[in-house]
């Protein structure tokens, strides 16, 4: 995450709302203070932004949460394909297994890119390029009389293994619409704008306390940007059942060619 924007609504806040201060000094020079007036639109100001940061909040975790099951169903997919794979008899079960340890590296890769446009592009070519593969050797496959009868269940696996792909793609760029985040942001800097402005009008800033609870919005925002951010940030949708599954093809593989198994990649 940018700590530009960090830094941007951790000092943005606290100064709207001196400058919502200054403000009420500079019109209401002539005018006696009004504190009940304005603290009832400070409140005001402050339940709106709460009910935007929440629903915004909702929205951001609702596709999170969806990324986060889109990777424990693609790691199931790629087992239930391995393990209709290995009905298909030698030589293809041998060769498609090679395949799939290719393709759940590629798709753990395709995560691991983050934001950088050239491994993402790199592992969006290799996972086309290894669904060809595997589609192809299934199809030769397939053609024995004996693997027949496998066909549907075959090849309906295999491809909502690849439609998976697709859509863990898609979901990785379906995030909360801009106008939605601009919207809260605004909000953000009006209300501790209307909270300076109220408590001015008050005689009494209590900066301490209003400072901690412009910083304690400014983390809530950030929070929602971070878990809005699905290439980069803190919070990132947890990729161990897909880890777990390419460790386990690579193990079976290598535990077929006698080899010592490899170690479960970082």
């Amino acid at each position: 995450m940018p700590w530009l924007i960090v830094i941007g609504f951790v000092l943005g806040l606290p100064l709207a709302a001196e400058l919502g201060g200054r403000v009420h000094r500079l019109i209401t020079r002539q005018t006696p203070p009004d504190p009940t007036g304005a603290g009832f639109l400070a409140a005001g100001a402050l339940g709106l932004l709460g009910l935007l940061m929440g629903f915004t909040f909702s929205m951001a975790t609702e596709r999170f949460e969806t990324r986060r099951a889109l990777v424990v169903s693609e790691a199931n997919a790629m087992s239930t394909v391995y393990l209709r794979d290995q009905l298909l008899g030698a030589p293809y079960d041998a060769r498609l297994e090679s395949l799939m340890v290719r393709y759940a590296n590629a798709r753990l890769d395709f995560f691991s890119a983050g934001d950088n446009p050239g491994r993402l592009s790199e592992a969006a070519r290799r996972t086309s390029k290894l669904q060809d593969d595997i589609w192809r050797e299934t199809g030769q496959a397939l053609k024995r009389p004996a693997n027949a009868p496998l066909a549907t269940a075959v090849l309906s696996a295999t491809n909502e293994m690849f439609d998976l792909a697709s859509t863990r793609a898609a979901a990785r760029e379906a995030t909360v619409p801009m106008p939605i985040i601009w919207a809260v942001t605004f909000c953000a800097f009006a209300t501790a704008g209307v909270c300076g402005y109220g408590l001015e009008a008050g005689a009494h800033r209590h900066r301490v306390a209003s400072t901690i609870l412009f910083v304690l919005i400014a983390v809530a925002l950030v929070l929602i940007h971070d878990v809005d951010s699905p290439r980069g940030g803190l919070i990132r949708a947890p990729q161990g059942p897909l880890i777990d599954e390419a460790t386990d093809l690579a193990a079976r593989q290598a535990g077929h060619a006698g080899a010592k198994p490899p170690e479960r990649p970082n």
